[in-house]
């Protein structure tokens, strides 16, 4: 680390290395889960505060790739409502992920360089939440936000608590780093559709100038595709980018 920035949160990003938070989750995350507000999208703060003339240092998935990589069974979306109707794409990811996990396997770990991490959500916490929402005008009873409905129902959306969910989050330092992800943690005999966030081929996150539009920082691609335990994706991260893949059993 350097200087103080084991202090620092999220709303110092503009000021600490990319390396910083792939050190957090060997430190601070070491005595419990904790606030890093992740969630930016729009890394030209002059557009959110025409006073503020820094960037953040992130691509859009490394923001995505931090809800995994910094668990926090009270978390949050930091962005404005505008930019994330800008990029509501990679927010259906925000949407969706959980916050409480039933199971979480490191797959690569390297203090100040990166962090691969796949999280089975604890749906019985879920399930206890839903019970408390009130009806709705239909009659019918809702899941209490976006990840539980994912989460509490199959790929059509019908209610289905059986089916096997998991999440994979990778974020890198200021490197670009790729990794074969195998997916041997999935239930073995079963088909899931992946959704995978992942930087583009010319995406950087540390090179961040002010533009707007086509921000290297922003360019992100999204796919669909079947898979299963045999799996292996392979993930590549641009400098301080990331990655975030959302599995749910067919």
């Amino acid at each position: 680390m350097v200087g103080n920035e084991s202090a620092k949160g999220g709303e110092f990003c503009d000021s600490v290395e990319p390396k910083h938070l792939t050190i957090l989750p060997f430190t601070r995350l070491q005595g419990g889960p904790m606030d890093y507000t992740p969630g930016a999208l729009e890394m030209n703060l002059k557009l959110i505060n025409p006073n503020r003339k820094d960037v953040l240092k992130f691509t859009v998935c490394k923001q995505l790739g931090l809800y995994l990589t910094m668990p926090s069974p009270l978390q949050m979306a930091c962005d404005t409502p505008d930019n994330y109707e800008k990029y509501a794409d990679a927010f259906q990811f925000i949407k969706d992920v959980a916050v409480d996990w039933e199971q979480s396997k490191y797959l690569y770990a390297e203090p100040g360089d990166y962090i691969v991490v796949a999280r089975q959500p604890r749906k019985s916490t879920m399930e206890l939440a839903a019970k408390g929402v009130a009806a709705l005008k239909d009659g019918k009873k809702d899941y209490v936000n976006g990840a539980s409905r994912f989460c509490l129902t199959d790929v059509n959306g019908k209610p289905d608590r059986s089916k096997d969910v998991w999440f994979v989050g990778g974020i890198t330092d200021e490197e670009s780093r790729s990794f074969d992800v195998a997916l041997d943690f999935l239930k073995p005999g079963s088909r899931y559709e992946a959704t995978i966030y992942a930087d583009a081929p010319d995406a950087d996150g540390v090179n961040v100038s002010q533009e707007t539009g086509s921000a290297p920082c922003a360019r992100y691609t999204i796919t669909k595709q079947t898979v299963d335990a045999s799996t292996v994706l392979k993930m590549t991260m641009a400098p301080s980018g990331g990655f975030a893949i959302s599995l749910k059993e067919i």
